[in-house]
């Protein structure tokens, strides 16, 4: 979606403003089924890049693969450092449990 100040300068009434809301979610759909990922900058500048003559059908097809490898690797960051997580609490709830048995006796 543009800026808030274009937003606000082209659109002089609801109906326009929900117009442009409307082709900014599609625009992130067609961005997701296209691409495979959520849309995001780099993807979005990359998609221009292409459509403006600035990039080959190469060089997009290997930064958007770049891009979804680099995703991929940070959710799988993400899922370890969660089961770490877990783990981590799982520890502190047994070590209260133990000292809660110590203090009742």
């Amino acid at each position: 979606m543009k800026g808030r100040a274009r937003l606000t300068s082209h659109s002089h009434s609801q109906n326009g403003i929900e117009i442009q809301v409307d082709y900014s979610v599609i625009a992130c759909l067609l961005m997701n089924r296209c691409t495979g990922g959520r849309p995001s900058k780099p993807r979005f500048e990359m998609i221009s890049f292409y459509f403006t003559g600035l990039a080959s059908e190469e060089e997009l097809i290997a930064r958007l693969e770049k891009l979804k490898a680099t995703e991929e690797k940070r959710s799988l960051q993400k899922t370890s450092s969660n089961r770490h997580g877990e783990s981590c609490s799982q520890n502190i709830a047994s070590v209260n449990a133990s000292q809660l048995a110590i203090d009742v006796l």
